[in-house]
């Protein structure tokens, strides 16, 4: 059914915004359209429900709305900081609000406690998650328009063309540069899908909100970390190198949309440090006009290509159930990630140190992985990426090196090969030591087990007779 849409407002809360449009039906009837991380949902107004209060409430705890039992996925309290068009509430400068959104699959309902408080009944929206591309919506703006609505001005911001992938088309997405309101060194960003940078160069956080550029808190200098994609690299990705980390569970992609190419360019780099363990991983995250967010992560050699789920997988005892499989968790109690690192621009607000709790659920080679805070839980997709597809996608601006399976596979076998030493030399001991009769051993001969025959021998000799 035809919609149109007839207002706006955007709400920030302390690491973030959030936009939401009021749509008018073509039946009469009104709905919500919400984008959060670039993630959209429609929802319709379902009136004051008998449900929990804002205080009851906590991320991850299950309820039961129309006989569906729905997880609490986002808890916020935020500020409306703009507002325009036809809305059915005056939006007043710091007008405040207290939400909870809750899912179930696809299906989302948010508990809005405007206007009863936060020890009140809330008033509910119910609908469902979707994609943009699947509203078929006219009059979008484009890339340029939006880059011209939220430029910072001329005497701070330029556009970087370099940095633009271009062909003899038009380009469908364009990074622009800002100067560091602290050291004046480039910052790049995404106009309209990125409000949060980092410079590189002195770490400084700054704000975008409208045409304004705001310092939200400035750092020691840091040494810079190295990375295998320096920001602004520029990759083109068919439609069907992404298939398998889609947004949505049985997602069908017909032969023409698989040919789809999309312009990604790195826009943000963060470096996290598993809490306790000495293991640190890099993430990149990749922006498209076309095609919204993804992140590669790096760990050593290995690669993941990842996106962020618009869906609630179901949780069941030792695991989850998404796409009609069970993923399973090795670790009941899944660990700490902490911010050590970050540079770019970013669609919240990273800080440094900021901790969030991730458990990981397997299924074969692919991985979902939870990610929860006191405000929200998220599940994120990945599958792992050869290193010649990264090659072929970014070409010379990848630096880093294809790992050497065989040097490593060396290394393992040479490790299982100390392990057997110290397996024999125990069974030596205790046979010459417990059983005084004639024993020995019969180990083949190859290139790295020749040495093994002599440590036989030395036990042999050395065992009672």
């Amino acid at each position: 059914m035809n919609f149109a849409v007839v207002g706006r407002v955007q709400f920030a809360y302390s690491d973030g915004i959030w936009n939401e449009w009021y749509l008018q039906f073509a039946d009469g009837r009104n709905s919500w359209l919400s984008e959060a991380l670039g993630l959209y949902s429609i929802s319709f107004d379902q009136g004051k429900q008998s449900l929990p209060s804002y205080n009851q409430l906590t991320v991850n705890q299950s309820f039961v709305y129309n006989g569906i039992s729905y997880v609490v996925t986002d808890r916020r309290e935020a500020t409306a900081i703009a507002g325009e068009g036809e809305l059915p509430m005056v939006v007043g400068k710091g007008w405040q609000t207290w939400t909870i959104d809750a899912r179930s699959k696809q299906q989302l309902i948010t508990l809005d406690y405007t206007k009863t408080g936060i020890a009140g009944l809330p008033y509910v929206s119910a609908g469902q998650a979707v994609a943009l591309s699947d509203l078929s919506m006219q009059l979008l703006k484009d890339s340029h328009q939006i880059n011209q609505n939220v430029a910072i001005g001329d005497a701070q911001a330029s556009s970087l063309s370099d940095l633009s992938i271009s062909d003899n088309t038009k380009p469908t997405s364009q990074i622009h540069s800002l100067n560091c309101p602290n050291c004046a060194s480039p910052v790049p960003y995404v106009g309209g899908a990125t409000q949060f940078l980092l410079c590189p160069n002195c770490h400084t956080e700054i704000a975008l909100t409208g045409n304004t550029a705001e310092v939200l808190q400035t750092h020691a200098m840091m040494q810079a970390f190295p990375t295998s994609l320096p920001l602004g690299a520029k990759a083109r990705i068919i439609e069907s190198d992404l298939a398998e980390v889609s947004e949505f569970s049985h997602t069908t992609i017909n032969n023409h949309q698989l040919l789809t190419t999309h312009d990604y360019v790195v826009i943000g780099i963060q470096r996290l440090l598993e809490v306790g363990e000495n293991v640190t991983w890099t993430e990149y995250l990749l922006y498209s006009f076309t095609n919204g967010f993804l992140w590669l992560s790096e760990e050593s050699s290995s690669w993941y290509l990842a996106r962020v789920l618009n869906e609630q997988p179901i949780k069941q005892h030792g695991g989850i159930v998404y796409d009609d499989k069970l993923w399973r968790s090795d670790d009941d109690e899944g660990y700490q990630s902490q911010v050590v690192d970050a540079i770019g621009a970013f669609n919240w607000r990273v800080n440094l140190n900021d901790t969030m709790w991730l458990k990981d659920f397997t299924h074969g080679q692919h991985l979902i992985t939870s990610e929860q805070n006191s405000q929200e839980i998220t599940y994120t997709l990945a599958t792992p990426v050869a290193h010649g597809q990264l090659r072929q996608w970014f070409g010379e601006q990848l630096t880093s090196d294809e790992p050497n399976h065989s040097t490593h596979h060396n290394e393992t076998e040479r490790a299982s090969m100390g392990h057997l030493i110290w397996l024999i030399v125990a069974i030596g001991f205790i046979y010459s030591t417990v059983f005084p009769i004639r024993w020995g051993f019969c180990i083949f001969d190859s290139d790295d087990s020749h040495w093994v025959n002599h440590l036989c021998d030395y036990v042999k000799s050395n065992a009672s007779l």
